[in-house]
């Protein structure tokens, strides 16, 4: 297994693609952005949020007019009205996890983890193959052997394939595959 440092390009290893020796060799704070799958991503939830809110607002405001006051309306339909105010500070509560992925894209050490097995390996007996999902391997910046487990929306990964693996050095547990991500490094050669 390969980590990537304070190293540049003379120790990335070549099984990986261009386009990750581009990535890997990226010095940090590396330029990021959301991805089209995280762009698509957080569309769908906002849209599905503000059609959820809209739906509780409209609801509340019926039963509003049906019995003008604010205290039956509570009592009867208690969960819309929590709901209706607690929803506008779900963004809030995505985003921050949206941010945790950006810091580790942005300044996270980079690593070529080795995908161990794949949700659709032979060896699997109970396979699904709408959510795929890969174990990897890597070695931390310390030399530990990481394990670990991603959603491969690309379906491109195979056994021993290699994949970056984006990760924050004091807690190598905090990461990021570059496939699962919903944010990608900008760089000149990459499209």
């Amino acid at each position: 297994m390969f980590w990537f440092g304070n190293s540049v390009a003379s120790s990335i290893p070549m099984n990986i693609s261009e386009k990750q020796r581009l990535i890997a060799a990226q010095p940090r704070p590396r330029m990021v952005r959301l991805s089209r799958r995280g762009k698509s991503w957080v569309r769908l939830l906002a849209g599905i949020l503000a059609a959820v809110e809209a739906g509780l607002l409209i609801y509340l405001s019926t039963c509003w007019t049906r019995t003008n006051s604010l205290a039956a309306l509570i009592s009867r339909n208690g969960l819309a009205f929590y709901s209706a105010l607690l929803l506008p500070f779900l963004p809030a509560i995505v985003s921050r996890g949206l941010g945790r992925e950006k810091e580790l894209v942005r300044n996270g050490e980079v690593a070529v983890a080795t995908v161990t097995s794949t949700s659709n390996s032979p060896s699997k007996v109970n396979r699904n193959d709408d959510v795929r999902i890969v174990e990897y391997q890597f070695r931390d910046e310390s030399g530990a052997l990481m394990e670990g487990t991603s959603v491969d929306p690309t379906f491109l990964l195979r056994e021993h394939s290699a994949m970056l693996v984006f990760y924050d050095p004091d807690d190598p547990t905090q990461r990021v595959t570059q496939c699962a991500a919903y944010y990608q490094v900008v760089a000149l050669g990459l499209d």
